[in-house]
């Protein structure tokens, strides 16, 4: 339980901590950079940036669909 909650704690404070950078910054987001970070394969920043970025992207227009309808 201690492990779980201390794991929450870091996606939240990751969040906070860049809420002004990335608004749209979730808990899937968090996860995904650690796994492409410390995965055998080599991903640059940029490449981890450039794809959280298309997510947010896509994010940004199903809320501007949902809010629409």
């Amino acid at each position: 339980m201690v492990m779980a909650m201390m794991g929450l704690h870091f996606i939240l404070n990751e969040k906070v901590s860049f809420s002004n950078q990335y608004p749209l910054l979730s808990a899937y987001d968090v996860r995904d950079i650690l796994i492409r970070v410390y995965s055998k394969k080599k991903y640059s920043t940029d490449q981890i940036i450039e794809q959280m970025r298309k997510r947010h992207d896509q994010r940004g227009l199903e809320k501007i669909k949902k809010n629409s309808s």
